[in-house]
């Protein structure tokens, strides 16, 4: 039972503790009501209903939490007609550091924010309730998500494990007042957005603050913040969600035409972050099934032509979520974080070298460089006009980085460029190396600076004990964040680090090991 007071006397409550740190969230469909009135009743109870119980169920076991009736003290949960109630609570230990206390809550904000997003992707996905109604130009049913981080007791009464506490009933008005969002309806508490904002990551989620609200049954003045972009493009994301909606890619043209479409017709830019996130992850596993096929013999003709169809639909999914972006930018030129993915788009491009397969008449290269200059002017400008924007720093770091170990391929392919003159690269490399510094200076525990740091190093040349001493101070820092392995395969694979894979491997590869 989920209510700040039980009903049942103390004497038939067991409080299994003083009360310890949870992150909780509500989920309720905005404007059942309407559809209750408006509807027949088989419709609301079978399939408006039964659609949302299924999402939640298939979002629920996708994430590891347990059946409802198997719910312990670290995970609880109840769903009730129209509502889920979710909460997550790492059990206190007394012997826990106070680090490893804060690390733990940092990592049920990150899980719940996975399970929040999972749940809207697949909800806007859904048959009936998302993709009949878009193609029909009719606004999808949308859901309200308020998470909240704060104290809690653990119950258990008559052998049902339950919570109580003011934490609970602010999640709760949270909830409520996320219905008057403008973009992803996912509104955070004060004290959640805090943790998060902590914790270091590559422009994976922006909130942005809403008016001081008044709730109902809250004292005071309560600051809450709107989730309005998530970047779920990387494998190595701090925030995961499984991608099941985008394995039979025949099937799920017409629903990304009819998102494109609304999105185009009401410029809203959740819309429009959902197509680019769909579209970069389409792009990415056709890549992985590229990769896959690369060991079977070039004189396969079959072979061949599926590389060809892999390629080709692979560039069409980066250039398609590129034109999303820069419509993006047009639409909120504020915003930092389109241009950051935008930036991280043309990379893709130039990681996977994706643009020979454009013509076979094109000079690649010469693309290859026209991309790195467009790259680095939009985050040049951008780091010029908002120099907090740490992201922009770090990421312009990696183009420096990538532009001084592909010196040799600019020389011959244009041996004077002046875009990337030795002078050039020179001042390019330290400024790389200034920028993590500042990056490091202004948060000591971001993985990735260390990461690229370390890289630095080894395009300056410098000494393996020193490259491997800033490396392992990445992965320790990424390992607080639960994404040390992650850290690890992408070393392994970075061209950052082609000359140190045998020894990344040898080092650490025990922990990506299965």
């Amino acid at each position: 039972m989920i209510t700040e007071k039980s009903s049942l006397p103390e004497a038939d409550k067991e409080i299994t503790e003083k009360g310890r740190t949870a992150t909780i969230m509500f989920i309720d469909l905005i404007g059942s009501s309407e559809v209750a009135s408006i509807k027949s009743l088989n419709y609301y109870r079978n399939i408006y209903l039964k659609q949302f119980h299924d999402t939640i169920n298939t979002v629920l076991e996708n994430h590891d939490v347990p059946d409802e009736a198997d719910s312990d003290e670290e995970v609880i949960w109840h769903m009730r007609g129209d509502e889920l109630f979710i909460l997550l609570s790492g059990k206190s230990i007394k012997t826990a550091s106070d680090e490893q206390k804060i690390n733990k809550i940092r990592s049920d904000i990150l899980r719940m924010f996975s399970i929040a997003l999972d749940i809207k992707y697949r909800w806007l996905f859904n048959d009936e309730c998302g993709i009949k109604r878009l193609k029909g130009m009719k606004a999808p049913f949308e859901i309200a998500i308020g998470i909240n981080t704060g104290q809690v007791l653990i119950t258990k009464e008559k052998g049902n494990w339950g919570a109580e506490g003011y934490a609970i009933n602010l999640a709760k008005r949270i909830e409520s007042e996320s219905r008057k969002g403008s973009a992803s309806n996912i509104f955070v508490s004060e004290n959640t957005y805090g943790y998060y904002s902590d914790i270091s990551g590559e422009n994976v989620l922006r909130f942005e603050q809403q008016e001081k609200s008044v709730l109902k049954g809250i004292s005071g003045i309560v600051r809450i913040y709107e989730l309005i972009f998530a970047n779920l493009d990387e494998d190595d994301a701090i925030v995961k969600i499984p991608s099941e909606w985008l394995v039979d890619w025949d099937e799920k043209k017409e629903d990304l035409y009819a998102i494109e479409k609304m999105f185009l017709s009401t410029l809203n830019p959740w819309l429009g972050n959902v197509l680019c996130n769909v579209h970069w992850r389409k792009g990415a596993e056709s890549l992985e099934n590229l990769d896959e096929l690369n060991g079977i013999p070039v004189g396969d003709d079959i072979n061949v032509i599926k590389k060809k169809s892999l390629r080709k639909e692979a560039e069409q999914h980066v250039r398609k979520a590129s034109e999303i972006a820069r419509k993006l930018i047009e639409i909120e030129p504020e915003n930092p974080a389109w241009k950051i993915y935008l930036a991280q788009i043309l990379h893709e491009y130039l990681y996977y070298d994706l643009t020979e397969y454009n013509d076979k008449s094109v000079d690649k290269e010469r693309v290859r460089l026209l991309l790195y200059d467009d790259t680095v002017k939009l985050l040049k400008k951008l780091t010029k006009d908002k120099p907090e924007e740490v992201d922009a720093w770090l990421y312009l770091s990696r183009i420096y980085l990538e532009i001084e170990i592909n010196r040799k391929l600019i020389d011959a392919v244009i041996p004077n460029y002046e875009g990337f003159s030795d002078r050039k690269r020179e001042k390019s490399l330290d400024d790389a190396m200034n920028f993590l510094s500042r990056i490091i200076m202004w948060d000591v525990e971001y993985p990735e600076a260390y990461y690229y740091m370390a890289a630095g190093y080894l395009a300056q040349g410098a000494g393996k004990t020193k490259i491997m001493e800033v490396f392992k101070k990445a992965l320790r820092y990424a390992d607080m964040q639960k994404r040390k392995p992650d850290m690890i395969k992408l070393a392994i694979i970075d061209p950052l680090f082609s000359t140190m894979t045998s020894v990344i491997k040898a080092q650490f590869g025990r922990y990506i090991k299965k």
